[in-house]
């Protein structure tokens, strides 16, 4: 039997019997990896605070070829949020979001180690008291990127023309439109203003702290949270659970 030792963020834990929980670990090697801790119900001293949502492990496992569940021996604490997650229902949201969104694209068993250098940037990010809804958006900007689902944001999809001014994200053709194009085309769109999608290129090019933390303004308004959220649940085909708890306003 050969145990694994890996670096991961716990995504969360779910009740298994009277005495296990069943781990879902993000890893820096394996990508998503599901695994039994066994009496992880029953005492608290084996595993203590490390299976709380995104803390940062260094955990052991084994898991056998072909095996849905792995065997989770130890957890070993590199990095705690707790403090900060209860510091205010909008971290606790923020954070859950996360956790749903690194569920649904990180891939079982397959290393995604930018996608997860992302997650470690943004929680990062927060520990620093960046805002935790810019964080949010900037997650999801990069997360559509790393994916390859993110669309050209500088010309139209339609003309090609530098795109100025208000913008329109098509759904259907999964493109950034000018209003010229728009008007030629059929299906539900959202509509951006400059600042939006200028906010865009700023998360591309800095880091989330920095473009995260400032209060200069403009600030991206709902235009970007409604582009953000058509593109992703657009391609999962399916609701974000945990959307509607997200906070809209900015505290920068």
């Amino acid at each position: 039997m050969e145990w694994k030792r890996t670096e991961a963020f716990v995504l969360r834990s779910i009740p298994l019997g009277e005495a296990d929980r069943i781990v879902n670990l993000f890893t820096r090697e394996e990508g998503l990896v599901r695994a039994v801790a066994k009496g992880a119900r029953k005492s608290r001293k084996r595993f203590g605070g490390s299976l709380e949502p995104l803390t940062r492990v260094q955990a052991r496992y084994f898991q056998k070829e072909g095996a849905d569940l792995g065997r989770l021996e130890s957890c070993e604490i590199l990095e705690s949020h707790f403090i900060l997650q209860q510091s205010s229902l909008e971290i606790i949201f923020c954070f859950s979001y996360l956790v749903e969104l690194v569920g649904h694209f990180a891939r079982e068993r397959e290393a995604d180690p930018r996608f997860y250098r992302l997650l470690s940037s943004i929680l990062e990010a927060a520990e620093s008291a960046a805002d935790p809804v810019l964080l949010v958006r900037y997650f999801e900007i990069w997360t559509l990127r790393l994916h390859g689902l993110l669309p050209e944001f500088r010309n139209c999809g339609g003309c090609q023309e530098v795109l100025e001014g208000i913008v329109a994200y098509h759904l259907v053709s999964n493109e950034l439109l000018c209003p010229a194009c728009l008007r030629r085309r059929q299906g539900e769109s959202v509509l951006m203003k400059g600042t939006d999608w200028h906010w865009i290129g700023k998360a591309l090019a800095k880091g989330p702290l920095e473009v995260c933390r400032t209060a200069r303004r403009p600030l991206p308004g709902p235009g970007l949270r409604r582009f953000t959220r058509s593109a992703i649940e657009g391609f999962l085909e399916r609701p974000l659970r945990t959307y509607r708890f997200l906070p809209t306003e900015y505290r920068v």
